[in-house]
């Protein structure tokens, strides 16, 4: 299974939602906040999951296109997948201008590399179809934001 995967350090409702919306109003990948939880396990152990946000695939179906293939050197996305993704990563900077962790793999896939790099080199990176699925990108954080 194909995923985005997100790691952001100061995530809070507030910020994540408001994220969310904005990648809704301006027709980028989307995002939706879900709230951490606890659940009883058996025997009274209980397992906590933090909040998240999850990247889920879009009214036109999966990232990946047709023609991907696993362990390929590049992901290749549908073209209005990497533009929306990629507007995405950029709205993420600006709610989370500290830096955060993004990953796009297939559920399994090991963590062979780790490449940091600004929010506008993700997105070009993932616009030019040159996403790793074994490569860890950390956004670096933005000195400039406010």
């Amino acid at each position: 299974m194909f995923m985005f995967d997100l790691e952001l350090p100061s995530l809070t409702r507030e910020r994540g939602e408001a994220a969310a919306h904005e990648c809704a109003d301006r027709n980028a990948w989307p995002l939706h906040f879900v709230a951490g939880r606890v659940e009883r396990r058996w025997f009274g152990i209980e397992k906590a999951y933090p909040s998240v946000v999850d990247l889920p695939v879009d009214a036109g179906g999966p990232a990946l296109a047709p023609t991907a293939e696993r362990d390929a050197l590049t992901l290749e996305l549908r073209p209005e997948a990497a533009h929306r993704l990629a507007s995405t990563i950029q709205i993420l900077a600006t709610h989370f201008p500290e830096g955060f962790v993004f990953r796009a793999t297939f559920s399994g896939s090991p963590v062979r590399d780790d490449h940091a790099l600004s929010a506008p080199d993700l997105a070009d990176l993932i616009r030019s179809n040159g996403l790793n699925e074994f490569t860890r990108y950390t956004v670096l954080p933005n000195p400039t934001a406010t």
